[in-house]
């Protein structure tokens, strides 16, 4: 018997923090060593030197931090040996042709379509990550490992979630049970999954465990949320505890959507129902008659309909009855979800719609009609995107003749050249709207903008962050005869200015109000130049009011010295606190970032 072979290197970070080097728990005198290694190993990337010295010594200056940090890493070099961490000059990284991290490769097999790995990947999930693990002085490691423990367990969810699915194709169905009872424990206050559960149990013919789970479920929504559980949940209940589960539950309804399952049928009552053979939607007809109405003059620009109340009030079923009454009428629906975190985020959902539509059978046949031209451009943002690890790539515009309106050349180069000036190289055409973006990037850009000033904040938030950027000259033709353009050529070039003025005041403070001190201080000091003459050579002020002006103004450009000094260091912190919510993603070139873009 060949034995097996123990890794260098081996990391646990679904559950208690374990570290292990060649079968032997890691002994270290700080717990930032241990975190470090955590942060490097989750995250799959190297970090500089500067950065970690930031994120777990914020309140030591640089050189105190940067020599903690040296000592810190001296004993962990000393402790893991020449083998599993790369410590260098600049940087930490992980070796990942040595070490073995649970997370790794728990992502790897959850990412597999086999019944096998995902059985695999389940068993790595010890408990939460980084389970009672803490530093007390370092609130941008707190920030991170709660951002990402709340990704690993949505990951952990959908993984057991597929587990139990595949399990009951299998016939397995108390295992089903046990792998939906464990995506319970880790939301409670999933209402999907605690459907699932109670199906299963229904379906496994435990009709006490399914009762006693109901009412425990209603209970923690009392508590917890002070609402009662959906009329779909209800139902279920109801037809478990009469002695069985409708024929036809629909398994779309409550099944996590990244498993298949057949689509729902059209409604056979009328748009109140929302599958064949459910309840009724009773109360709701004012509501679906101004949702049908909106859905109906939609084209071609449009419609945005927003429901919301509270929690608990039917929001969720209503939403099922307009996807059912699209559906019927010949109409195609998308979904996709939108965390609480997430709320400035922009595209996420956009993005996710995306995916779910290009994923669908007629998703392939819409992207095939697009013009050939146009997507062969988008191929090569995309290539240029993935093959070189970029953030973002632009397709800045080669115009054909009678492509620009009057003026819009002349608009263009102001822009670029003022963008330049005040930010930093790195664009030709910050006004194109032809971009692909990296998951990375468009999960850490914070919408502040509309309409066509969002190219300009684009543009400044890569620079600011000095991300990985690119251009490529893509063919820019004029408008087919008829089609006009929403661009209005001085409404939005003032809103364009406004907004670049807005992001130099936001993202240079320091260098904007010193300018307009300067400037009050120049003109103050203008004005006082000649009274203080006529003291000197007469023993008089003739001129007291200019006098009081001329103190206004050095008054007011002392303030603005000092309201730029302050407002740079706040700009600091939330640029800092930007960059880490970017240092959160994956880096472009990871496997899941390429399948994601």
């Amino acid at each position: 018997m060949v034995p097996r072979r123990v890794p260098p290197l081996t990391i646990r970070l679904l559950g208690p923090l374990e570290v292990a080097v060649a079968g032997r728990p890691l002994v270290v005198d700080t717990r930032k060593a241990l975190a470090i290694v955590a942060l490097v190993a989750a995250e799959g990337r190297p970090f500089a030197r500067d950065e970690l010295a930031a994120m777990f010594w914020p309140e030591a200056d640089d050189e105190a931090a940067r020599g903690a940090l040296r000592r810190t890493l001296s004993a962990l070099r000393t402790a893991v040996g020449a083998d599993g961490l790369v410590i260098g000059r600049a940087q930490v990284a992980l070796d990942a042709a040595v070490a073995s991290v649970d997370l790794t490769e728990l992502e790897r097999l959850a990412s597999s379509p086999r019944p096998g790995d995902l059985e695999l990947a389940a068993t790595l999930a010890r408990g939460p990550f980084l389970a009672g693990f803490a530093l007390r002085d370092s609130p941008a490691f707190d920030d991170w490992q709660v951002g990402r423990a709340a990704r690993v367990e949505r990951t952990v969810a959908d993984l057991l979630e597929r587990v139990a699915a595949a399990r009951m194709a299998a016939g397995d169905i108390g295992g089903a049970v046990e792998a939906s009872r464990r995506r319970v424990e880790l939301d409670p206050l999933d209402e999907s999954g605690q459907r699932r559960l109670l199906e299963l149990l229904g379906r496994a013919g435990d009709r006490p465990g399914a009762i006693r789970q109901y009412r425990e479920l209603v209970a923690l929504f009392d508590r917890e949320l002070g609402v009662a559980p959906l009329r779909e949940t209800t139902d279920l209940y109801d037809s478990i505890r009469e002695g069985g589960l409708v024929a036809d539950l629909s398994e779309a309804r409550t099944a996590h959507p990244r498993v298949e399952a057949p689509p729902p049928t059209a409604p056979s009552g009328g748009p109140g129902l929302t599958a064949e053979g459910s309840v009724p939607l009773v109360g709701r007809d004012r509501e679906l008659a101004a949702t049908a109405s909106a859905w109906r003059a939609a084209s071609p620009d449009g419609r945005v309909v927003l429901v919301e109340g509270e929690a608990g009030i039917g929001k969720t079923r209503l939403g099922d009855a307009v996807a059912s009454m699209v559906r019927a009428g010949g109409g195609a629906v998308l979904a996709a979800r939108g965390y609480p975190g997430e709320g400035a985020i922009a595209y996420g959902p956009i993005a996710e719609l995306l995916r779910a539509g290009l994923a669908t059978l007629e998703g392939a046949v819409r992207f095939g009609a697009l013009d050939e031209t146009v997507r062969f451009e988008i191929g090569r943002l995309i290539d240029a995107l993935v093959t070189r690890n970029l953030d973002m790539v632009v397709g800045t515009r080669a115009p054909a003749a009678g492509a620009y309106r009057r003026g819009h050349r002349a608009g263009n180069r102001f822009f670029n050249r003022a963008v330049r000036h005040l930010f930093g190289p790195g664009f030709t055409d910050i006004l194109s709207g032809y971009r692909v973006f990296s998951r990375r990037f468009v999960k850490s850009f914070p919408v502040l903008s509309g309409g066509f000033e969002i190219e300009t904040e684009l543009v400044v938030h890569a620079l600011e962050l000095e991300l990985a950027v690119a251009e490529v000259e893509t063919p820019y033709f004029a408008r087919p005869e008829g089609s006009v353009s929403k661009l209005s050529t001085w409404r939005d070039g003032t809103r364009i200015l406004a907004t670049i003025i807005n992001l130099y005041r936001s993202e240079r403070p320091l260098a904007f109000f010193l300018g307009i001190g300067f400037s009050l201080a120049a003109v103050a000091v203008g004005l006082a130049i000649p009274i203080f003459v006529t003291y000197f050579e007469e023993g008089v002020v003739p001129r007291l009011p200019t006098a009081v002006l001329a103190t206004g103004l050095m008054l007011l450009a002392s303030l603005s010295v000092v309201a730029g000094l302050v407002l740079d260091t706040v700009t600091r912190g939330r640029r800092e606190m930007k960059l880490l919510a970017y240092l959160e993603q994956r880096a472009p070139g990871a496997d899941s970032d390429r399948r994601q873009i």
